[in-house]
C-alpha cells in the first residue's frame, strides 16, 4: 500500500513537471508567433509610409543611388522594434522600396521581417511641382526577402 502511495506521488510530481515545461514552451511559441505577427505589421506600415511620404529626394536619386529613410515603429507593450527603410532607384522610373523590422534586440531578437516594394515613377514634366506617389508594379509588388 505504501509503495502505490509513493508511486502514485511520483507520478503526480512527474506530470506536474512536465507540465510546467510545456507551459513554458507554449509562452515562447507564443512570444515567438505574437513577434512574427508584429514584424509583418510593421513592415506593411513601414512600406506604406515610405510610398505615403514621398519627396523630391527620392525622385533626384541617381541610377543606383539609396536614399534611407526614416520610419518611427509605434508604441506598445513588448519587445523593442526597430524599423529600417531605405528607397533604391533601379532605373529612370523604377525604384524599390526596401523595408527590415526586427522585433527584439541583439541575441533576443525575436523576429525579423524584410520586404521588398518595386515602385513606378513616371518622369512628369508639369510646372507645378506636385509630387504624386509612385505606383507599385502590378506582377511584381512585395517582395518578401526572408
Amino acid at each position: 500500500m505504501l509503495v502505490a502511495a509513493l508511486g502514485l506521488l511520483l507520478l503526480g510530481a512527474a506530470l506536474l513537471a512536465g507540465s510546467a515545461m510545456a507551459s513554458a514552451h507554449l509562452a515562447r511559441a507564443t512570444r515567438g508567433i505574437v513577434a512574427v505577427a508584429r514584424a509583418d505589421t510593421e513592415a506593411r506600415a513601414a512600406l506604406g509610409a515610405v510610398v505615403q511620404g514621398w519627396d523630391t529626394r527620392a525622385d533626384s536619386l541617381p541610377v543606383g543611388g539609396r536614399l534611407d529613410r526614416a520610419i518611427p515603429s509605434r508604441e506598445s507593450d513588448g519587445p523593442r522594434v526597430l524599423v529600417r527603410a531605405h528607397v533604391q532607384r533601379l532605373s529612370r522610373s523604377l525604384y524599390a522600396a526596401h523595408v527590415t523590422v526586427r522585433v527584439g534586440e541583439g541575441v533576443a531578437t525575436l523576429a525579423v521581417r524584410r520586404l521588398q516594394l518595386l515602385l513606378e515613377r513616371p518622369a512628369r514634366s508639369d510646372s507645378a511641382g506636385s509630387v504624386a506617389s509612385p505606383r507599385p508594379l502590378a506582377q511584381w509588388s512585395i517582395a518578401d526577402r526572408r
